[in-house]
């Protein structure tokens, strides 16, 4: 079984389940499960090629999958740069999003993460999506990159 990590946030009740991969999943099952108790599910899936941008045919075949067995949102790391971001049914799929603390600084590429601020209507359980680009010094300190961040 994967990790399955579930919270409740203003009387919202949410599950996070970990995708990998490189190991045995039982993903598609664990949505399906998480559907009967959560209002929100996010799929958070290490895959990828690294350093490649774009994801494979076998991402996006199992990201819609994920969304189609019940995910609101897919959130993806390990290609160690950002990558595409699609809408598939009214729901957001983030491919890579980067790094955001990492010992890499070969190229620009790697040395840009993305930070998403996903915020939840209590009442409609609608999610909005707020980016934020960040590039990591050669001092080894992670900073927004523009446009700077603005606060609320």
């Amino acid at each position: 079984m994967n990790p399955v990590r579930n919270v409740v946030s203003n009387g919202v009740k949410i599950t996070i389940i970990n995708y990998n991969e490189f190991a045995d999943s039982s993903t598609l099952e664990d949505i399906k499960k998480a559907r009967e108790f959560s209002d929100i599910i996010i799929v958070y899936a290490h895959w990828g090629i690294e350093y490649e941008k774009k994801p494979t045919e076998g991402q996006i075949e199992l990201a819609h999958r994920f969304i189609d067995a019940g995910a609101d949102a897919v959130m993806g790391s390990h290609s160690h740069v950002t990558g595409t971001v699609e809408e598939y049914k009214v729901k957001k799929i983030y491919y890579s999003l980067g790094n955001f603390i990492f010992d890499q600084y070969f190229n620009e590429d790697v040395r840009k993460g993305l930070g998403v601020v996903v915020k939840i209507n209590a009442e409609t359980k609608e999610l909005t999506f707020t980016d934020y680009n960040f590039y990591l010094a050669p001092q080894g300190q992670t900073i927004l990159s523009p446009p700077a961040f603005a606060p609320e």
